[in-house]
C-alpha cells in the first residue's frame, strides 16, 4: 500500500468547461466533449491534447481521456495542469474516484470543485505512474485496435449492402448486358463482375483455380432479377416489395427505471443505457435486482437502436454482446419479424444512421434529439426476396461473428481492466507481479 498521500486539487489543478450552445457550434473536426463523453464537433479547439474530462454536472465523474485537441464543455472539469503527473495515469486515477458521493445538485447532479481538497490521493512518483498507465494502457489500446477492426468489417458490409439493395448493381449489370445483346452466360458473368469486384481476365483466372468459388458467385448472381419494376420508391428489382422501416421489425423501448429500481454493490442485473452501448458494463452501470416484464429483457447478440439524445454521438445501432441486462428507455430493441433476416436488418438500420442523425438534429431540444417510431413509418426500403436475403446473411454472418467476437474481446478487457485498476492504485497489486504475469 502506497502512504504518501496528497489532496487532489494539490496533485493536479481542474477547471470548469466552456460553453459552446450546439447553434454556435461550426463545422469541423475538434472534438466537443460532454460529461457523457464525445457530444459532436466544431472546428475550434480549447484545449491541447492530451487531455483529461471528468463529468461536473449531468453525468458526474467517469474520466475520458482525449487524444486530439478539443472542447470541454461548461458540464465538465478538465485538467488544466497535470502538474507533472503522466496524463494517461491522472486519467485512470480519476476514473477510479466516485465523484457521486459529492453530488450538490437536488435535481440535476452536479460535482462541487470545492470538495476536491477532501479527496486524497496517492503521490507514487512519475516512474511508477508511468508503469500503471503503460499496463492499462495496453489494454484500452487493444480495446480501440478491436474497435478499428469492426469499423472497417462494418463497412466492408455497409459496401456489399449498398450495392446489392440500394444501388441494385447486381441487377442493373444484367440489365445492360441484355441491352449489349449478351447470351445468358454472359448476363449472369456480368452480374457476377458486379458481385465480386473483378474484370473478366479475374474472373477467368478464379473459374480455373478456384471453381468451388466461382460456382457460389455464379449461383449468388443467378438469384437476382434481370428486369426492374416500379414503385413509390421509383425502380426497384422485379419482385421485390417497398416496406416502411417499422414493417421490417418489432421496435421495442427500453423501460422508465427510477432510482429506488438500483441495487447496491452491482448486484442483479445491469441496466443497458446508451452509455453501455458505447462503453459496455464499467463501475459507472447501474443494477437492479428486481424482476420486470420480459421484453425488455436483452441478451447478446440482439440489435440494439439508441434513438434519442445527442444526434452525432448517441444515436446509432448495435449488437449487444454485455450478457444479460435490463434495456432503459431511449432505446429500441430490435426484433426482426423472421430470424434469418437479422443481419440485413442490422445493416439496413446502420445504412440509414446518417438519415436517423439528420431527423434527431432537427428534431433538437436542450441538445438531445429524437427519432421515435413516427418516423419510423414514413422512411421507406426496398425489401427482396427471401433467397436474396438468405444469401446477404451468408455473407454478413462471418463478419458479424466476427464484429461480435472482437466486441465480446473488449467486454473482457474492460472487465481486466477494471479489476486491476483499482488494486494498481492503491498498491494492493504491484507492477511487477502484473508485468511478470503478461510474460
Amino acid at each position: 500500500m502506497f502512504e504518501k498521500t496528497i489532496a487532489l486539487n494539490e496533485f493536479i489543478i481542474l477547471q470548469r468547461g466552456f460553453d459552446l450552445p450546439a447553434s454556435d457550434r461550426k463545422n469541423g473536426n475538434v472534438p466537443v466533449v460532454a460529461s457523457t463523453g464525445i457530444g459532436g464537433y466544431h472546428d475550434e479547439a480549447k484545449v491541447e491534447a492530451p487531455g483529461v474530462v471528468i463529468g461536473r454536472s449531468g453525468s458526474i465523474g467517469g474520466g475520458q481521456f482525449i487524444t486530439e485537441n478539443f472542447w470541454p464543455l461548461n458540464t465538465t472539469l478538465w485538467v488544466k495542469d497535470f502538474k507533472g503527473h503522466h496524463p494517461r495515469y491522472v486519467y485512470y486515477l480519476l476514473k477510479s474516484i466516485d465523484f457521486k458521493q459529492f453530488n450538490v445538485g437536488s435535481g440535476v447532479p452536479t460535482l462541487n470543485r470545492n470538495h476536491l481538497s477532501s479527496i486524497l490521493v496517492s503521490d507514487i512518483g512519475i516512474n511508477y505512474e508511468t508503469k500503471i498507465a503503460e499496463i492499462l494502457g495496453k489494454i484500452d489500446d487493444k480495446i480501440e485496435l478491436n474497435l478499428k477492426i469492426n469499423y472497417t468489417l462494418e463497412a466492408m458490409a455497409q459496401a456489399i449492402f449498398k450495392s446489392w439493395f440500394v444501388d441494385f448493381d447486381p441487377v442493373k449489370a444484367k440489365i445492360a448486358a441484355i441491352e449489349a445483346g449478351e447470351d445468358s452466360d454472359g448476363v449472369t458473368r456480368a452480374a457476377i463482375s458486379a458481385i465480386s469486384g473483378k474484370t473478366d481476365e479475374e474472373l477467368d483466372q478464379l473459374q480455373a483455380e478456384q471453381p468451388e468459388h466461382y460456382i457460389q458467385l455464379k449461383n449468388t448472381a443467378e438469384l437476382f432479377p434481370s428486369t426492374m419494376q416500379e414503385s413509390e420508391l421509383g425502380e426497384i428489382p422485379d419482385g421485390w416489395e417497398v416496406k416502411s422501416l417499422y414493417d421490417f421489425a418489432q421496435y421495442i423501448n427500453g423501460a422508465a427505471f427510477k432510482s429506488e429500481d438500483f441495487s447496491s454493490n452491482h448486484e442483479g442485473l445491469p441496466i443497458i443505457k446508451i452509455r453501455e452501448l458505447k462503453y459496455g458494463i464499467t463501475p459507472q452501470t447501474e443494477f437492479t435486482k428486481k424482476e420486470f416484464d420480459q421484453k425488455y429483457r436483452i441478451n447478446n447478440g440482439e440489435i440494439l437502436f439508441s434513438w434519442s439524445g445527442s444526434p452525432d454521438t448517441s444515436i446509432d445501432i448495435f449488437l449487444w454482446t454485455g450478457g444479460n441486462g435490463w434495456l432503459n428507455q431511449h432505446t429500441f430493441r430490435v426484433i426482426p419479424q423472421e430470424a434469418e433476416e437479422k443481419e440485413f436488418i442490422f445493416f439496413l438500420l446502420k445504412f440509414f444512421k446518417k438519415s436517423f442523425i439528420e431527423i434527431a438534429r432537427n428534431k433538437q431540444t436542450t441538445g438531445l434529439g429524437h427519432v421515435t417510431s413516427k418516423y419510423l413509418k414514413n422512411m421507406f426500403a426496398s425489401f427482396p426476396t427471401k433467397n436474396v436475403i438468405k444469401l446477404f446473411n451468408d455473407v454478413g454472418e462471418p463478419i458479424v461473428s466476427k464484429i461480435f467476437f472482437n466486441s465480446t474481446e473488449n467486454n473482457n478487457l474492460s472487465k481486466i481492466r477494471d479489476f486491476l485498476l483499482p488494486k494498481l492504485l492503491s498498491g494492493e497489486l504491484s507492477v511487477e507481479a502484473v508485468e511478470f504475469a503478461e510474460e
